[in-house]
This record gives structure tokens, C-alpha cells and sequence, in this order.
């Protein structure tokens, strides 16, 4: 019978589906025997595909009502030449090397996907480095975007882990896209709770020559135990951090549109109190400051200082850099965390932001 092995953009549309679906991805890897024969079987034939299932299973686009074909094509690796067979609506892509072990996914009897960490790679030779960061973010993080990649994130397990995507590039020699992931890897984080985290913390942290402004990377939902000086106005033991600077001492989070609740207001005033005791700077970035490049920026020099350096952006070319690199983040953004429409909603409350536009 024959199999089909799903790659590049198709496999991550899988990825995304049963993340969103399943809030995990369950599928069994390949041993190393059942992965060569089921990569010698591969094929493109339009027998070997069941476009309901695949639309099912996330991995196909609806169908185009004129020709049937998804409206994307679909991404199919082969393991051999004659199986490279032109299909309308399908994308094949031949093996050049065999990749590691366990690097397919078995979703059905004859439906595979690569997994994650070999999805990035593949991906790497063939989109921008910026929409590359957005991914790779979001496979290592606790939310999934749609099969599309638009609309609403929901939460999940994270599809890959950063120790998971060393050790593949460890094994994956000189795979098409794998340096493109290992010279990005040093500014990866995980367990990024939405596209909006991620692109407040991309933006300050991936290098200067990237667009970003080459802070040193910060703890992402990291708890801080509080000492018995800060505890004693009272409140919880202990906070979460949405990105906790460690040498900055800072303390990052993320305003979005629960934070204009007036209980959360309070909570957060505790919270500002609590840290100013123990020394910790509170800093929140709204989605207004977000859009805005020249607003961050005052943030990262605030985050530069306080942890003995200061910005040198001397490229004549940051700008546009940045703004593709803000283009690719901005694109991955959720609706929930969008920018009020109230006339005021750029105006930071004492509460809000006293600390930082006292550091302004």
C-alpha cells in the first residue's frame, strides 16, 4: 500500500491542527527501520491521497471548487525520483539525505508528517529568517496559531522542546535549512505563552544585525519567591514572570486586555510594591508600545542600562531590519491582545507604569 509522507508547510499545518485540536501532537515516531521503508514508499500518486482526510487531519487546505486541488499545495516528501510524479496541487520535495532517525510522525496507516524539529528545518530553506523565528517560537511555546495561521491562538504542550531541537541538529549533519536553524538557535526560547509574548521578546532580544536589539535572553514564565521585606504588606508568596531579566533585575510583562480590569490593577500595584522591596523593576509593554518601534526601544535601553551596558545600534540598515523582523511577529498577533479602541488607551495609570515612566 501505498504511504504518504507530509513536509515543509503541510506538515506544520498538521502540527498546528492537532495542537489545536489535541493541545499536543500524539503521533508515535518512526523506528529506523519502519522510516526507510516508509520513505522508499512515498509517493505523489493521487491514489495515495485522501483529500478528506487530510483536510480532517488539518494537513490540506479546502478545495478549490474549480480543480478539487487544496488551495495550497500540498508538501510531500519522496524518497526516490520516480516517485517525484507532477500533480496538480502538489508540491514534491526529493530527499537529498536521509534524515535522523525518528523523524517522521505516524498520524494514520498511510499518512506521516516530519516532526517539529525537522518541520523548522525544512521551512528554513525556504521562508524568510524572520517568519522562522515566529515559528520556531511558536512550536517551542505553550500556544498554536490555526492550520492557516490566522486567527485567534489557542493553548497547548509545546510540539518541541529546546533540548529536543539541539539534539536533531546534533544528528542532522548538513540538511538543507539545519544551519539556518543552528545559527538561530542561541536566541530561541521556549514555553512563550502567545504571539504576543513572543514578539515582545524576540524584538528585544534576537541580535542587533537581525533587527532586534541584542538583549541578553530572560527567563519566560518565571517564578520569583518573594524575601520576608517584600512580604510584609502582605499578598502571595511569590509571582509569576511573564520575562524576568535576570542581570537587569527586571521584571517584563505584557499588558494585554485583562490588564485593564480594575482587580487586576490592583493586583499588579501589590505586585510593582512587592518587587520595588526585593529591588526588581516592573516594566509593562502594551500592544500600543508594541507597534510602536521608537516606544520599545526606550524599553530595551531602560533593560541595557540596569544591566550595566547600554544600546550601540550603529547599522544603517537596523531600520528596515527591524521592520521586517516586526512585520513577521506583528503577523502572528492575536485578537484578544489588540490595542483598545478607547481615544485614552495609550495613556499609562499610575498603577500601570509609575516605575516606568519614572525610568523614562
Amino acid at each position: 500500500m501505498s504511504v504518504t509522507v507530509y513536509s515543509h508547510l503541510s506538515a506544520l499545518r498538521a502540527l498546528r491542527s492537532s495542537r489545536t485540536w489535541r493541545g499536543e501532537v500524539p503521533w508515535r515516531a518512526c523506528t529506523s527501520d519502519e522510516q526507510e521503508h516508509v520513505l522508499a514508499r512515498s509517493d505523489c500518486r493521487s491514489s495515495a491521497t485522501d483529500l478528506e482526510e487530510l483536510r480532517s487531519l488539518g494537513i490540506a487546505a479546502d478545495a478549490d471548487p474549480e480543480s478539487g486541488a487544496p488551495r495550497e499545495p500540498l508538501d510531500i516528501l519522496v524518497g526516490n525520483a520516480g516517485s517525484r510524479v507532477p500533480r496538480i496541487g502538489v508540491r514534491p520535495h526529493l530527499i537529498s539525505r536521509l534524515p535522523p532517525d525518528g523523524s517522521l510522525l505516524r498520524v494514520s496507516q498511510s499518512v506521516y508528517v516530519c516532526r517539529p524539529e525537522l518541520c523548522l528545518i525544512q521551512l528554513a530553506a525556504t521562508i524568510k529568517r524572520e517568519e522562522l523565528v515566529a515559528i520556531a517560537f511558536e512550536l517551542l511555546g505553550l500556544y498554536t496559531l490555526p492550520p492557516d495561521g490566522d486567527g485567534d491562538f489557542n493553548p497547548c504542550e509545546p510540539a518541541m522542546t529546546l533540548d529536543s531541537l539541539k539534539d536533531y541538529l546534533d544528528r542532522a549533519g548538513r540538511l538543507q535549512g539545519s544551519r539556518t536553524v543552528r545559527e538561530a538557535l542561541p536566541y530561541l526560547l521556549g514555553r512563550s505563552r502567545s504571539p504576543r509574548e513572543t514578539a515582545t521578546v524576540a524584538l528585544l532580544t534576537q541580535p542587533i544585525v537581525r533587527g532586534g536589539y541584542g538583549l541578553d535572553l530572560p527567563l519566560l514564565n518565571h517564578t520569583v519567591q518573594l524575601d520576608s521585606y517584600a512580604r510584609e504588606q502582605g499578598g502571595p508568596p511569590e509571582y509569576e514572570c511573564d520575562a524576568y531579566f535576570i542581570k537587569a533585575r527586571v521584571d517584563l510583562e505584557y499588558d494585554s486586555a485583562h490588564h485593564n480590569d480594575e482587580e487586576q490593577r490592583r493586583r499588579d500595584t501589590a505586585r510593582d510594591v512587592a518587587f520595588a522591596r526585593m529591588g526588581i523593576l516592573v516594566l509593562r509593554v502594551s500592544a500600543a508600545q508594541l507597534n510602536d518601534p521608537g516606544r520599545l526601544e526606550s524599553v530595551a535601553r531602560i533593560i541595557a542600562r540596569r544591566s550595566g551596558g547600554r544600546l550601540r545600534i550603529r547599522s544603517s540598515v537596523f531600520a528596515l531590519r527591524q521592520a521586517l523582523l516586526h512585520s513577521a511577529l506583528i503577523k502572528q498577533q492575536d485578537a484578544e491582545d489588540e490595542p483598545a479602541s478607547d481615544s485614552n488607551s495609550d495613556e499609562e495609570t499610575p498603577e500601570q507604569g509609575g516605575q516606568f515612566q519614572h525610568e523614562l
